[in-house]
């Protein structure tokens, strides 16, 4: 049973099951994640210091450097500490989010791309 420390808390994951199947089940309301296949590297975390070699669900598709493990493809087989970015807001980015009351980020504006495609696709 492979504990995982993060910056908010520990946790140990079941047999078999993936880092990020282990965050979202333990609350970790912040984790970013997409695909969930390996595909888009939204999950992608950083592993601080020594490890076991964690094995993998499937091959991921994302470029990643020696230090780092997309989450949900990730199995660990030891003790892992992993730091991440949180799922927050960017306001650098085209599209503003905001938090709702429930821990969830909704889209609050979109570019002028995006409005016009929705408005065309919705009449």
């Amino acid at each position: 049973m492979p504990w995982i420390f993060t910056d908010e808390m520990r946790f140990y994951l079941h047999e078999g099951e993936s880092l990020l199947d282990g965050m979202l089940r333990t609350e970790h309301k912040d984790v970013r994640y997409m695909c969930r296949q390996g595909f888009c590297g939204a999950c992608k975390m950083r592993v601080k210091g020594a490890t076991d070699a964690p094995k993998a669900k499937q091959i991921p598709l994302a470029h990643l450097d020696d230090d780092e493990v997309l989450a949900c493809c990730c199995v660990p087989t030891g003790t892992m500490v992993v730091s991440y970015d949180t799922d927050k807001p960017n306001k650098s980015s085209k599209a503003w989010q905001h938090q709702r009351t429930d821990g969830t980020w909704h889209l609050q504006k979109t570019s002028i791309i995006s409005r016009q495609i929705f408005y065309k696709i919705d009449g």
